[in-house]
């Protein structure tokens, strides 16, 4: 897979907005991200759902078990492909093969 991987210190804020999945604990929900180090879990599905011990942690875990993989993977910073897409497609596409992104010979 390809895994955006947006910069921790952005995405806990975005996180607080549109926390989705994610259970803020309530010291959290009138000043997220604040305090961080307030227990946060994940409901994939009702009868699923992952504890961490902080938003760092939900981060630092998440990210971990893609970039510790042993299959193949692209990681893309979310910075670098919004300051400079063409070059970052353009990059993922040289990684990928021409034939996945619509060059094909």
């Amino acid at each position: 897979p390809v895994v955006t991987v947006k910069d921790p210190l952005t995405w806990m804020p975005s996180i607080c907005r549109h926390p989705y999945a994610v259970r803020l604990s309530s010291k959290q929900r009138t000043k997220c991200p604040l305090p961080l180090d307030a227990p946060v879990s994940v409901a994939f599905q009702r009868a699923q759902v992952v504890y961490y011990d902080n938003l760092v942690d939900l981060w630092s875990r998440w990210h971990g078990e893609y970039y510790q993989a042993a299959w193949p993977r692209l990681l893309v910073r979310f910075e670098d492909l919004l300051f400079e897409p063409r070059a970052v497609a353009g990059a993922v596409c040289d990684c990928l093969g021409d034939a996945l992104c619509g060059n094909q010979p």
